[in-house]
């Protein structure tokens, strides 16, 4: 069978192949479907017209078969273009194997193993199969030769069955889990080495890898008849040297019963000591609160080990606090859990645990970190993510989706469009209700009081933020009770925002007149009790209290194209106009902007306020006293910003216009965020860079992110502007804006953007001037393929104002984790110079002064 000549003669040599004895240790069967191939411990039958995939697997002896709805390789495009279009990108083109024609190679038969070799093709190359089959275990080698002819995003060995006992019983090993998720990208993932294997005791499956890569596993909804994935995933595979080209993608299929066996067939692929996690038990904290971790190591060898634990304390300046050893007996082949604990008082802003793993003798095993944040300003320093009843409501989703939050070092989650009245009912009486805002235009859904509280308390007790979603907008069943409250045409209608018929009933969300101090304070009331009852801490407002804002669609449009935006009438329930009404609608807007903060803040002093609010339109000249009132310690979302496809087309023009409004809202003591940001391909140049132009710029994200260690390399971004989170947020840092003259810049720093992220501050007889560099690619527009940009050798050189003199000089940067770097002072005529060696993605500098 070796030297057969063509294909299709090795193909019909293994329909007509004689019957093996079933004493053989290893055989190929034939059958309508497919080969079957065959050991002394498991049956792994192939689907010939699903592209050789494996369709099932039955451990031997025994009767239980697992079925596979997927089983093979799935490669994806990358989604990005090679030149500006004016355009986000789009969804990447997926190729599965189990979905192509593939066409059967070869057979090679021995005592030991067994190897069948595929072959198939797609628009994006050619695929060669080599899977292997022992006859000593139950797994099966599988080894992906990817002759790629266009560029891809990244590669997949997927298996997904569909088994109800599996799903209903089993967890995974090693981790003892069972995630439950609606998609891949919200997965678990683990970086490899290493491996995920799940089983009810009769039948199991995983795999194992080495090298790069992750491996995931999930859980589908409940819904999906019982559908459990795990998955390898290769390393982005989009930049140059990597594809077009040659990629080989190699696992270890895990298939049979009990764990053990999976775990003896792992075991000389992974280190003999292995921490499987650090998670810190709060991203972020307010000052008082202890500090406490989980550590999670895994012994493979067959031996007892002992180690011990050498945690620390790292602090945004470098410096350190070592905590207390822990002595740690590791069972053989088995997972094992310490707790870690501290006390936080010395913690301002962002810190690093890290933990170094060492043997009796000192010798280190293994070293990690994870990173958190105590801050009395802890609910405007983490990013902000969007929970929206449309497909959030059920109890099963919140732990992972909270977890996802967590491990991606988000800081703040909006729960979104989720009141029965977004101003009149913000307690809702009964357990279940159906929300009514804006967003029913597009769905009806159901929500529970239960449900809701229990979303706010797992994401407090990860340490994050919760915030309710308000919008100044009455239900239409609200606006029909409180007539008096909504806003009128001229001809006497009501103003409906948008809406829908669902069921037979109408939704519509109602434009609320609500200008006036007995309302405002009632609906500030409703806010504070509807904390008292979910927890939330704080509101994120879609809406402002200008009461000259217009709501007619068409009026804005032409108000827009008029250059008045803010100066059309709308008309109460007796028939007057707005401008009547109101002919200061600034300061009209400052006072129930402060009744409605104070009214709150009364009965939660701790309470946030949030709020959309288009600063680079000119808010702040047209209406001053309204600004000040409205961003006074304020997360002030900025969606107006969010146009980096067209709008602001390149990483100048976006950082011109992000620190121009940052320097607007600082003085404020706000805390910027722009989004909602969408469009770009995780793990590409653009959104990293687009991560590190906004982070630089003082602005955090409003957005979402795939899971840690998927190919949404986020994850890294957040995890840095959390640690140094003081660097990036702190209101005390001042931008000293494009013309400051004090800092420059030498070496290879064309391609550096740096000029606009200048920032100093002074407290206490010291000053800290901050510069952070941002390495460019290639090209300028954002949106469009970018391959990683050259690391650079870069000078900054900075003349102190008299009567100050440099100290000191330290930089941090995120790469290959957020890191801490001294940088020697060359003094020269009054001024000092640092170098910084190898900017990669980006560094930020710190210079500090005393008198």
């Amino acid at each position: 069978m070796k030297n057969m000549p063509s294909v299709f003669a090795v193909a019909v040599a293994v329909v007509s192949m004689a019957p093996v004895l079933s004493g053989a240790p290893l055989r190929v069967d034939q059958e309508p479907d497919g080969p079957v191939l065959v050991s002394d411990q498991i049956e792994v039958r192939l689907a010939a017209q699903r592209g050789y995939a494996i369709a099932s697997v039955r451990p031997l002896p025994g009767d239980r078969v697992l079925t596979f709805a997927e089983a093979g390789l799935v490669l994806e495009e990358d989604a990005e273009r090679d030149t500006w279009t004016k355009a986000y990108f789009g969804a990447p083109t997926r190729h599965v194997e189990s979905k192509a024609t593939a066409s059967l190679k070869s057979v090679q038969e021995g005592a030991e193993k067994l190897t069948v070799v595929t072959e198939w093709e797609c628009p994006a190359g050619t695929v060669q199969r080599e899977l292997t089959l022992y006859a000593d275990a139950p797994v099966l080698d599988v080894v992906y030769t990817i002759q790629a002819t266009r560029r891809l995003a990244q590669a997949c060995c997927q298996l997904r069955a569909r088994d109800a006992q599996l799903y209903g019983k089993a967890e995974f090993v090693p981790t003892g889990d069972r995630p439950v998720a609606r998609m891949p990208e919200e997965a678990v993932y683990t970086p490899a080495p290493g491996w995920a294997y799940i089983s009810d005791g009769a039948v199991g499956f995983g795999l194992a890898a080495e090298g790069d890569g992750a491996i995931s596993r999930l859980l589908y909804p409940p819904s999906s008849a019982g559908a459990v994935e795990v998955a390898m995933w290769t390393p982005s595979l989009r930049w140059r040297g990597t594809t077009p080209g040659t990629v080989t993608l190699k696992a270890r299929l895990l298939l049979g019963a009990a764990p053990e066996s999976a775990r003896n067939a792992v075991a000389g692929m992974l280190p003999p000591m292995q921490v499987l996690d650090l998670d810190v038990t709060r991203r972020i904290s307010e000052p008082g609160a202890p500090g406490a971790a989980t550590a999670r190591l895994t012994n493979n060898t067959a031996t007892a080990q002992s180690v011990r634990l050498q945690p620390r304390l790292v602090f945004a300046d470098g410096k350190s606090r070592d905590l207390p050893e822990q002595a740690l007996e590791l069972p053989p082949r088995a997972e094992t859990a310490a707790a870690l604990s501290w006390d936080n008082s010395d913690v301002q802003y962002g810190c690093e645990l890290n933990l170094s793993v060492v043997d009796s003798a000192g010798k280190e095993l293994g070293r990690t970190r994870d990173w958190f944040a105590v801050s009395d300003r802890a609910r405007l320093i983490g990013p902000v993510s969007i929970f929206n009843p449309g497909w959030m409501k059920d109890a099963w989703m919140t732990p992972r989706q909270v977890g996802k939050l967590k491990e991606t070092y988000f800081g703040v989650l909006e729960y979104y469009c989720w009141a029965p009245d977004q101003v009149l009912d913000l307690t809702p009486d009964t357990e279940e209700w159906s929300p009514h805002t804006e967003s029913q235009a597009a769905y009806a859904t159901r929500l529970t009081r239960t449900f809701l509280q229990d979303v706010v308390r797992q994401a407090h007790e990860s340490g994050l933020y919760v915030l309710a979603m308000d919008t100044g907008m009455l239900s239409l069943d609200g606006a029909l009770r409180r007539p008096e409250l909504a806003k009128y045409t001229a001809d006497g209608q009501m103003y409906l925002y948008n809406g829908a018929i669902h069921d037979g009933k109408r939704y519509n969300a109602v434009c609320g007149n609500v200008f006036s101090n007995d309302v405002i304070r009632a609906w500030a009331e409703e806010m504070a009790a509807s904390v008292d009852l979910f927890g939330w801490d704080g509101v994120r407002f879609d809406w402002n209290f200008l009461p000259a804002a217009p709501q007619d669609p068409l009026q804005v449009q032409e108000a827009a194209a008029g250059g008045a935006a803010l100066e059309l009438p709308w008309y109460d329930i007796q028939g007057r106009k707005s401008t009547d009404l109101f002919p200061n609608p600034d300061a009209a807007a400052a006072e129930f902007c402060r009744v409605w903060r104070e009214t709150v803040t009364a009965r939660h002093p701790r309470f946030s306020f949030n709020i959309n609010y288009s600063v680079n339109h000119g808010l702040f000249k047209d209406y001053p006293a309204y600004s000040e009132v409205n961003c006074r310690d304020a997360g002030i979302l900025m969606e107006s910003l969010l146009g980096t496809a067209t709008q602001f087309p390149t990483w100048q023009a976006w950082a011109e216009v992000l620190t121009e409004s940052l320097r607007t809202v600082r003085p404020c003591g706000s805390v910027p965020f722009v989004g909602w940001m969408r469009g770009y391909a995780p793990g590409g140049i653009t959104l990293r860079v687009e991560q590190y132009v906004m982070m630089a710029s003082g602005f955090r994200w409003y957005g979402s992110a795939q899971a840690r260690h998927s190919i949404d390399d986020t994850w890294k971004r957040f995890a840095f502007a959390l640690r140094f989170a003081e660097y990036f947020y702190d209101p005390g840092f001042t931008p000293l804006g494009p013309k400051q003259k004090r800092v420059t810049t030498s070496g290879d720093a064309a391609r550096v953007l740096w000029a606009p992220f200048v920032f100093e501050r002074t407290r206490e007889g010291e000053r800290q001037t901050l510069v952070h560099l941002v390495n460019l690619p290639e090209h300028d527009e954002i949106f469009m393929h970018h391959d990683p940009p050259p690391a650079r050798a870069i000078q900054v050189e900075l003349e102190p104002e008299p009567g100050w003199q440099a100290k000191r000089a330290w930089a941090f940067r995120p790469d290959p984790t957020p890191t801490v770097t001294e940088l020697p002072l060359t003094r020269t005529d009054g001024r000092v110079t640092v170098t910084v060696p190898d900017l990669t993605e980006m560094t930020s500098v710190v210079f500090e002064q005393g008198k």
